[in-house]
């Protein structure tokens, strides 16, 4: 997911571009110590993946409220990012209806144990399908100029679609989902995929407007 550059939402609001190394703060302190405590107080009640059990009989009471406190922060950013990307085709629309109608349909989906169940498969694959566009995005930033492709081709000629970016995607998704790779390592190849895909499109695309 930070592949993907979903903490892009929340960052757009920052006045110098060094507050986006205090995502690392989130990142690894964060994320990869919470998994080893979970991996730990998983392992103590049998290894079954029940986060409700596993953080009561870890830490009682306590434990439950922190697990509510955690779904309650991680939900809170990427509702934010849901509303942000609905509200262009609902554009006549509050962003707080909009947030509220994913976060309602949100809710009640998460109350099904077809799906909470299965929770780090579909985050993994929801990570998947937002990292081609953290790609595009690196790859116009920072890889364009290095080559001397045009940036923000899209945005300066007024283009309502990116055929090059569509095809970048969906290709990478196609290559990363046939893979004989684990779900949870198959974002780091289709990255690098991404990025050359989208730059060999763009630059393509590029010599035949020249022509």
């Amino acid at each position: 997911m930070h592949v993907g550059l979903s903490d892009m939402a929340l960052f757009r609001y920052a006045k110098k571009w060094t507050y986006g190394l205090f995502t690392a703060f989130g990142v690894y302190p964060g994320h990869l110590l919470a998994w080893i405590c979970s991996g730990v107080m998983v392992a103590a009640i049998g290894r079954e993946m029940d986060p409700g059990r596993m953080a009561f009989e870890a830490a009682g009471l306590a434990g439950t409220f922190g697990l509510l406190l955690a779904g309650w922060t991680t939900a809170n950013p990427t509702l934010y990012r849901a509303g942000l990307a609905l509200q262009t085709v609902t554009p006549n629309w509050p962003r707080w209806k909009i947030t509220l109608v994913a976060g309602a349909a949100t809710t009640v989906v998460s109350c099904f144990p077809v799906f909470f169940l299965k929770l780090l498969d579909y985050v993994a694959i929801y990570g998947l399908v937002l990292m081609p566009i953290g790609a595009i995005v690196f790859a116009e930033h920072w890889i364009f100029p290095l080559l001397r492709i045009e940036q923000y081709t899209a945005e300066k000629r007024g283009w309502s679609f990116n055929w090059s970016a569509l095809i970048a995607w969906l290709g990478t998704l196609v290559i990363c989902f046939s893979l004989p790779l684990h779900l949870y390592f198959r974002w780091l190849p289709g990255w690098f995929i991404a990025i050359a895909s989208y730059t060999v499109l763009m630059a393509s695309r590029r010599r035949e407007g020249r022509r």
